[in-house]
């Protein structure tokens, strides 16, 4: 379970180093934590039912060009933005799954298809919690993975209906990093999920 843990949040944390970002680092606020992870956790079988279903997302395109979108949207994006940050501070893996589509899943948890259904699974049971959720940890340097979201900007509505988002994000005593995220409106939810991140760079500075 641990490594299970640990590997999706690493994969989750890989895909969030771009170029830093200056304005950003002026920011110092505090890590998110339970209380922005308030989105209902999956329920595996239909998650893992969607998943068989769904057709992986292509490669995304670190500089979209769209739209700027409304208030609304933005504050829609930043809050599935929020709770993806916020979920996986503390851990909370099914929650974390349930701001990301189905589609995108097999790559974030960075295992093998046939070992899908039991990641997921395993992700689910980490939402239930009878202490208080508390950080994963780094099996390498035992630091806790926890990151700052300092900002989300420049947010677009893309031709083919989906939203591009550059979040600036921070992992506690690390470099400042900016990523671009794409999203989609899940009719069925109601509210934004994360289909897609920018490949990874190293970052200036």
């Amino acid at each position: 379970m641990r490594l299970l843990r640990t590997g999706l949040l690493f994969a989750f944390l890989a895909l969030i180093a771009v170029t830093p970002s200056v304005t950003a680092q002026e920011a110092t606020p505090t890590p998110l934590g339970a209380e922005h992870c308030t989105v209902d956790p999956i329920d595996p079988d239909a998650y893992n039912a969607a998943i068989m279903a769904s057709i992986p997302p292509m490669a995304a395109d670190p500089n979209p060009t769209g739209t700027p979108a409304d208030d609304a949207t933005v504050a829609a994006v930043t809050d599935t933005i929020e709770q993806s940050i916020a979920c996986t501070n503390i851990g909370d893996l099914g929650r974390l799954l349930a701001v990301i589509d189905p589609a995108y899943a097999p790559t974030l948890l960075g295992v093998a298809l046939k070992d899908v259904p039991a990641a997921v699974e395993a992700a689910a049971a980490t939402s239930v919690h009878d202490v208080p959720a508390t950080p994963l940890v780094d099996d390498i340097d035992q630091g806790a993975l926890v990151s700052r979201l300092l900002g989300v900007e420049n947010v677009q509505v893309l031709d083919n209906g989906q939203v591009s988002a550059q979040a600036t994000v921070q992992r506690l005593g690390y470099p400042v990093f900016q990523v671009t995220i794409y999203l989609r409106m899940d009719e069925s939810l109601g509210r934004y999920i994360i289909t897609n991140y920018t490949s990874f760079q190293v970052p200036l500075g």
